[in-house]
């Protein structure tokens, strides 16, 4: 099967979200659609998982019935769900450019789907992969300038404001992810062709590389 594009999302599909056990077992199916399912992310009380369906983000239970719609107007991915599960921070192709192409901005919605809300407001940037910080006070994401230049993780307030780009690096810094306590933040560093799962203190500090092999290395999620 080819690939498939819609909403400027490229997917080699389709592909579907299953569920199984921490230990590999009991594999379960819970979508079986036509078009590319992925990025599933479980609400805080375990009763939701949300997820992108080729462009736009649903939510289903956890036995894969109920599913429900929640974006209409553009091309949306990369759902987060904040720490209390009342609303979902995505990533939204719904903002054109100075050129005329659609423009990644990190949005803000209820869980139902209801007041989506611009957090990023800067079409001469790239934003994407949001993450919430475990108190809900800050969302980390990554960024980088539309007319090029090195990819950094920055934090933010959850209304958009007290933007702050942690340190810059010998690369590009992409895919943030919070330790639970909310003091450090996991991210992918890429360069030469390679990826590798850093972590650093959530004020920009103190970075070590967690893995260093051939290849890519990348999408690091805390337990």
């Amino acid at each position: 099967i080819g690939p498939e594009t819609d909403g400027g999302i490229r997917t080699v599909g389709p592909s579907d979200i299953c569920v199984m056990d921490a230990d590999g077992r009991r594999l379960v199916r819970l979508t079986n659609d036509p078009v590319s399912d992925g990025e599933p992310a479980w609400s805080p009380d375990g009763g939701r998982i949300a997820f992108r369906r080729a462009a736009h983000i649903y939510t289903m239970k956890p036995d894969g019935t109920e599913i429900t719609r929640l974006t209409t107007d553009a091309a949306a991915s990369e759902p987060a769900w904040s720490p209390d599960g009342t609303q979902i921070v995505f990533t939204s192709r719904r903002d054109l450019g100075p050129d005329g192409i659609a423009n990644p901005e990190i949005y803000l919605m209820n869980a139902d789907g209801t007041e989506a809300l611009n957090l990023t407001r800067d079409l001469a940037t790239e934003d994407g992969h949001p993450a919430w910080s475990p108190d809900g006070t800050r969302i980390a994401y990554d960024s980088y300038p539309s007319a090029g230049g090195a990819v950094a993780v920055w934090l933010m307030d959850v209304d958009g404001s007290n933007k702050v780009r942690l340190s810059p690096a010998p690369g590009n810094d992409s895919e943030p992810a919070w330790s639970p306590d909310g003091t450090k933040i996991a991210f992918t560093r890429y360069g030469d062709n390679l990826g590798d799962i850093f972590v650093r203190n959530a004020d920009g500090t103190g970075a070590v590389a967690l893995t260093n092999l051939p290849g890519f290395d990348q999408s690091p999620d805390w337990q």
